[in-house]
């Protein structure tokens, strides 16, 4: 029988603010706290939804993450998570382990909890950084409104060999 080794999930997350996260930053896409949106996609499921569902959909899509679920196609996903968060929130207090266990995997694949974001390789910006920038920032006035779009290509950036080919 083997024992130890790395394993999925195990040992504690990455804390992305240490010196050596900042050091090597590789990889980590950061997202933007919040993402303006003018209309939230068109819900996927029937039947259509209820107060609450619409609620949280649009909360959801207002999130930093709502910008690569887009670009993945995440909407149905989304919306399930979004159905079984609110049968949860229905039940009072006697829900079965099964909805808990199903949801908390699917808070981490969508990169909705901290371990998700950390497993997607996925952070908002740190301390230091959101303080430079609310010092560096224009009035709210004056700043130009980005779209979705715009947003993922910020994201995904292209390098110089791909233009090439």
């Amino acid at each position: 029988m083997t024992s130890g080794g790395a394993r999925a999930r195990s040992g504690p997350p990455a804390d992305l603010n240490s010196y050596r996260q900042r050091k090597n930053e590789d990889g980590w896409i950061k997202l933007p706290e919040h993402v303006d949106r003018r209309r939230t996609p068109n819900w996927p499921l029937k039947p259509g939804l209820s107060d609450r569902e619409r609620e949280l959909w649009r909360q959801f899509w207002k999130m930093g993450q709502s910008i690569v679920w887009e670009s993945q196609h995440q909407h149905v996903t989304l919306a399930i998570y979004v159905r079984l968060l609110v049968s949860i929130e229905s039940e009072k207090f006697d829900v079965p382990a099964s909805r808990l266990t199903q949801m908390r995997i699917m808070s981490e694949d969508l990169g909705v909890s901290l371990t998700g974001m950390a497993r997607h390789k996925w952070r908002y910006a740190s301390t230091e950084e959101l303080q430079h920038r609310s010092e560096a920032t224009a009035p709210p006035t004056l700043k130009k409104r980005q779209s979705t779009a715009e947003s993922i290509a910020a994201l995904f950036p292209t390098s110089p060999d791909d233009d090439a080919g």
